[in-house]
């Protein structure tokens, strides 16, 4: 059964179905797999959120594969949540992540300070802009 199970996931991933793969392998328990089909399916929040849920609940296999899922997840959604502005969330996700994260972490940190430098010059700008208008 579970071969079977196993294919029509595979054939509803490949139409597109993420969501049906996604509950399939949700209803038989398959953890590992429904993380594997919400990275497939760009639902990084999603698998961060459900990966945690796991954690909690003591549910991750230990497993060699879960836990190159687990780092990828964590990279995943430290740059989304970088992207989106929440530095302080991503680098808490960089530090779930081990090696690759404390890699990324220094990445990050390096944008962060040329954001924060580019910001406060633009401001300077701003600044002497609004000042030579008023003379």
């Amino acid at each position: 059964m579970s071969k079977v199970l196993t294919k029509y996931c595979e054939h509803a991933a490949s139409n597109g179905e993420h969501k049906k793969a996604i509950l399939l392998k949700l209803g038989v328990r398959d953890f590992v797999a429904v993380l594997d089909q919400l990275m497939v399916a760009k639902m990084i929040p999603l698998a961060a959120q459900f990966l945690q849920v796991l954690q909690d609940n003591q549910a991750m296999p230990d497993t060699s594969h879960a836990m190159v899922l687990t780092e990828e997840i964590s990279l995943a959604y430290a740059r989304r949540l970088f992207d989106c502005g929440n530095v302080k969330g991503a680098f808490f996700y960089c530090d779930k992540a081990d090696e690759k994260g404390g890699m990324l972490r220094k990445e990050l940190e390096a944008l962060n300070e040329t954001k924060v430098v580019s910001n406060s010059s633009d401001h300077e700008s701003n600044k002497s802009d609004v000042g030579a208008t008023e003379e």
